[in-house]
């Protein structure tokens, strides 16, 4: 995989610039006057260049040997490189890297694959919320590693039919079109408290992590102190939504 680099970007851009050539959305000007038979009609031909049908802001073409092949710009904003397979151009990405905004606007705070995936975390918490179902043990809502939140919150969903509890809450949170958040787990929720400063947002209070403890009590996370312990199910705490976001090939 042969990737052009923003060193080589700039590059270019530097030489097409310096010479005084202009690039719009539909045209190519400023080309420098031919001092041959083959620049004039280069000229002539790019001068007059317009847009094909069809063709968007953003859109590149490249020749493949016998025809110009249109690559239509990425559909998410974001960072992209442009990458070489078999001689075919492409765009790879989005790259995402801790503490910039997140495809569905919240704040990255963990990455894998070189920041086509990872977590981002809602720009705010709800209001305080029972973690719910005191007394009673749920299946599968005990892991607490990192990438267990949401199947987590899953679980919670599946056998607890409280009303305003925060896996309730984070499945019905919302953003920029995105519904897909859940609670953190016991691990997921330690990230956010070591990203604190970077994320932003975070109050001195009890946070409730998705991994319940017993039947009696779940796992929550001082944000004063950043210890982290069980306890009971029926206290109020708030809880800042996650979602996990993924651009591999």
């Amino acid at each position: 995989m042969k990737l052009l680099t923003p060193i080589a970007i700039s590059m270019i851009a530097q030489c097409v610039f310096a010479a005084g050539i202009s690039i719009s959305t539909d045209s190519v000007t400023g080309l420098p006057d031919p001092v041959g038979n083959s620049d004039a009609a280069t000229k002539a031909y790019v001068d007059n260049s317009a847009a094909p049908d069809g063709v968007e802001v953003g859109d590149m073409q490249y020749w493949e040997g016998a025809a110009w092949v249109l690559i239509p710009s990425p559909p998410v904003d974001g960072r992209y490189q442009m990458v070489f397979e078999a001689g075919v151009p492409q765009w790879s990405g989005p790259y995402f890297f801790i503490g910039e905004v997140g495809p569905a606007g919240g704040i990255v705070f963990y990455v894998t694959a070189n920041g086509l995936s990872g977590l981002e975390v809602a720009p705010s918490a709800g209001a305080g919320a029972t973690w719910g179902c005191e007394g009673v043990e749920l299946a599968g809502a005990d892991e607490t590693a990192l990438g267990t939140g949401a199947q987590n919150t899953e679980d919670i969903l599946a056998g607890c039919g409280e009303s305003g509890i925060a896996a309730r809450f984070a499945d019905n949170y919302t953003i920029n079109g995105f519904d897909d958040w859940f609670v953190p787990s016991k691990d997921e929720l330690d990230l956010l408290y070591q990203l604190r400063n970077v994320i932003g947002g975070f109050d001195s209070i009890n946070y409730w992590s998705s991994s319940e403890y017993d039947n009696n009590q779940a796992w929550r996370q001082a944000f004063s102190t950043g210890f982290q312990g069980p306890l009971a199910k029926s206290n109020f705490y708030r809880t800042r939504p996650i979602r996990e976001f993924d651009f591999s090939p």
